[in-house]
């Protein structure tokens, strides 16, 4: 069913979006850990823009952070995976929520690496938005990856957006 101005909110596919925190499963630094990461990246990215999922990842003191956006059954498919992935330990999510609009709308998978997120004001961050932080949560690291999205240049997010 097109969606028109006239649509029902009732209506109109629920969009969901799932925050979570894993450690990473693999030795989190050297070349091996970029290979693994790229290899990660590109499997969301295929997969991801085939069912309708957007979001963002970052890899942070050995731990994952990512906003998966979607279609809900196709996000909690997605991440029953990401659960099960042996890549992935101790996976935990920070929230969940229907929403109106998604905050990466045109990446399949953004990636915001050590480099950006070291470049990101202090004043800006706190340990809510530290994936290996117990004080981590959803709403901190939505806003700490949105920040890095949306004010870092489209080129140092490597690599490129969902509509490429």
């Amino acid at each position: 069913m097109p969606i028109t101005s006239r649509t029902r909110w009732s209506q109109r596919p629920r969009v969901l979006r799932l925050i979570y925190r894993s450690q990473v499963a693999f030795n989190p630094v050297g070349m091996p850990f970029t290979e693994e990461v790229q290899a990660i990246l590109s499997e969301s990215r295929a997969h991801n823009a085939a069912v309708g999922i957007t979001g963002a990842l970052m890899v942070s003191r050995g731990h994952f952070a990512q906003v998966l956006e979607g279609p809900a059954s196709a996000v909690k498919a997605l991440y029953g995976g990401i659960a099960c992935d042996a890549r992935h330990r101790h996976p935990l999510v920070l929230s969940v929520e229907d929403i109106d609009r998604r905050a990466f709308p045109n990446w399949s998978m953004a990636y915001v690496n050590e480099v950006m997120q070291a470049a990101i004001p202090l004043t800006f961050r706190d340990a809510a938005m530290d994936p290996s932080s117990l004080s981590a949560s959803g709403p901190a690291l939505l806003a700490f990856l949105r920040y890095a999205v949306q004010e870092m240049s489209p080129e140092a997010i490597s690599p490129r957006p969902a509509s490429a």
